[in-house]
């Protein structure tokens, strides 16, 4: 019995040391390093989307300042995504209202009003560092301010300035009535009529300009008039009545003054500067490579606003900026994010290669500019920003104003009139 038990015992000493227990052999036994550390977890980058409205050399200028952007910060990427211009806005406040959206938006700085006061964009007071600040354009940096806060930082300008073909104007004119005195001239049309007919002398047109609200606010403010003040909202229709009807009244005039082409038509006025006939325009600073490729490069004039009489005063520079801001519904780790991409977006580094690539007016003043764009800063003397204050509404009311006044379809009195009726607020 004892003999067999001892077997038994003998044959399971055995099968444990087969049982597949590591052997002396195989065991690595040296000691770890000291303050030797498990591999770090490598998390993904984090993704910010920006909304946006460029395209072209704009749209590609915003990629490269977006990859240079990651180079500098590995951890985050930047994903861009256009809309289009007409409906960016409400696109962007539909997904804000229901907390979704992009991290970063791009806009026109006249429709941050509407969308702060809804509250579907973040205050930026204390995200640039003040040394930044000074270095932007006051009126591109107020293009982006509701109350006296930031809310949307200026990426680049766009100006309201006055074109002219050096070729034809000797000197820069003093005055809107100093142009409208110059001696006349004909062109020859380079485009014909038509297949049958040939292309024959016209008169030339001394100034083109398309007639909207925002184009002749300008004018307005020229003559100490104001859309709105502090005091009471619609400021048209009580305190700055008299400048008002003064404007539209004069924007009347402009369409009848001889050799000026002024309309609310944007292809009428476009014709007359394409076909070479037209010697000044009012336009946008962005249009300057339209107007090289009109007259030539080397026959480009531009300047401030030309005031209406000589001796008058003149207007003030209207400046649209596209402005970046940040949505509300981000974390914590997005916002700081979100934020270092706008730090970035308005340095020299990122401002320059902004405007190499672009062909933009940037918004840092120590950003480095070709000739042609050091030209149109030195246009932007006094400078105003697009109103921030009214909303879409609003907006619509005054353009239709404006428009009943240029078609005929009402004087000056009885569309300010109608137009102060719709602004005043519900009781």
């Amino acid at each position: 019995m004892l003999k067999r038990i001892a077997s038994w015992l003998c044959c399971l000493v055995l099968l444990l040391s087969c049982a597949g227990g590591p052997s002396s052999a195989t065991v690595d036994k040296t000691p770890a390093r000291p303050g030797a550390t498990a591999p770090a977890l490598q998390l993904p980058p984090l993704t910010l989307t920006l909304w946006h409205p460029w395209s072209g050399r704009k749209e590609q200028a915003l990629d490269a300042l977006a990859r240079s952007f990651e180079q500098l910060h590995p951890e985050i990427r930047i994903r861009l995504e256009a809309h289009p211009v007409a409906s960016l806005v409400h696109d962007y406040a539909a997904v804000a209202a229901d907390a979704g959206g992009p991290q970063l938006l791009l806009l026109r700085g006249r429709y941050v009003g509407e969308l702060a006061l809804s509250q579907h964009l973040l205050p930026l007071d204390t995200v640039v560092p003040t040394p930044t600040l000074t270095l932007l354009l006051p009126a591109a940096l107020a293009n982006g301010q509701v109350n006296g806060h930031p809310y949307g930082m200026p990426l680049s300008l766009d100006a309201l300035v006055f074109w002219y073909d050096r070729r034809m104007l000797t000197r820069q004119p003093a005055s809107l009535m100093d142009l409208f005195a110059a001696p006349g001239a004909t062109v020859t049309s380079t485009v014909a009529p038509d297949a049958t007919t040939t292309a024959t002398p016209q008169p030339s047109i001394k100034l083109a300009y398309h007639l909207s609200l925002v184009t002749t606010l300008p004018y307005l403010y020229a003559l100490d008039g104001r859309l709105q003040n502090a005091s009471d909202g619609v400021a048209l229709g009580t305190t700055m009545r008299p400048a008002a009807v003064h404007w539209l009244s004069a924007l009347q005039d402009l369409m009848a003054q001889p050799q000026v082409r002024a309309s609310d038509d944007l292809a009428l006025v476009d014709r007359a500067l394409q076909i070479g006939h037209a010697w000044s325009a009012i336009d946008w600073s962005y249009q300057g490579s339209e107007y090289e490729s009109v007259w030539g490069k080397d026959a480009i004039g531009v300047a401030g606003l030309l005031p209406a009489t000589t001796g008058g005063k003149a207007p003030p520079t209207m400046v649209a900026a596209d402005v970046l801001s940040v949505n509300p519904v981000t974390n914590a780790e997005q916002r700081m994010a979100a934020y270092s991409f706008v730090r970035y977006a308005l340095s020299e580094e990122a401002q320059t290669n902004l405007a190499k690539i672009a062909g933009v007016v940037p918004a840092n003043s120590r950003a480095k500019v070709d000739a042609a764009t050091h030209a149109l800063r030195a246009a932007i003397n006094t400078a105003v920003p697009e109103p921030t204050t009214l909303d879409s509404r609003s907006w619509a009311i005054l353009n239709d104003m404006v428009q009943n006044v240029l078609t005929g379809n009402a004087v000056p009195e009885q569309a300010l009139d109608a137009a102060t009726a719709q602004l005043q607020p519900a009781h």
